[in-house]
């Protein structure tokens, strides 16, 4: 509507203005109400995976987000096929489960000590090198349940893949890999490493308890 103001000279505009159908008050308002929607999916996806780590983290081995890593590194004792002597630590390589050092495995028809082997086989893999390990966690036997490394090489993996220990919550794939190419253990007979101690000594499974 236009006013011309008498005296002044001065025209005044006034234009109704109009809102495109598209962007109305009520296309906002529900656009609004989606972001809500989604912000709140959001809010329970999080919460659902963090129950799921808190409540549900025993039957995941080696993941404890909660528990400071502790990491260790220095020349090494050889205890056994999956287990070191750091400074005085006592470490399980965590995930694999080796014969114990007393076992006896068959090949060829024949025993052999695949316990010794075993220790035999972890020592050559570290070599003279210094290892390093990363743990969140301790066994019933205080012990550090952790992944070492040796320079490069991995030590729980390369027991596993070169068929010496056997899968013990983990590395699953590198356990298939040596079976099917018959290395270590898998080129004869031999009883599992926690079947051996339960029927020695009466041991629960040491990985899963603390």
């Amino acid at each position: 509507m236009e006013r011309l103001m008498s005296g002044s000279g001065i025209r005044l505009n006034f234009r109704r203005r109009t809102v495109p159908s598209g962007t109305s008050g009520i296309g906002r308002r529900r656009f609004g109400v989606g972001g809500s929607r989604f912000a709140w999916a959001l809010i329970g996806l999080v919460a659902t995976g963090l129950y799921v780590v808190t409540h549900h983290r025993a039957r995941l081995p080696g993941l404890d987000v909660f528990r400071p890593e502790t990491r260790i590194d220095g020349r090494v004792h050889v205890s056994d096929g999956d287990s070191l002597l750091i400074d005085g630590e006592r470490i399980r390589l965590l995930g694999i489960d080796a014969p114990e050092l007393d076992q006896t495995c068959v090949q060829a028809n024949a025993p052999y000590p695949c316990g010794a082997e075993a220790k035999r086989h972890l020592a050559g893999l570290i070599g003279d090198r210094p290892v390093a390990c990363a743990s969140r966690k301790r066994d019933k036997y205080h012990r550090l349940l952790a992944v070492c490394r040796a320079g490069a090489v991995e030590l729980n993996a390369a027991m596993v893949r070169d068929g010496w220990a056997v899968a013990y919550g983990g590395y699953t794939a590198e356990e298939a890999e040596a079976h099917a190419a018959r290395r270590g253990l898998w080129a004869g007979g031999f009883d599992w490493p926690q079947d051996f101690r339960k029927a020695k000594r009466g041991d629960v499974d040491p990985e899963f308890a603390w």
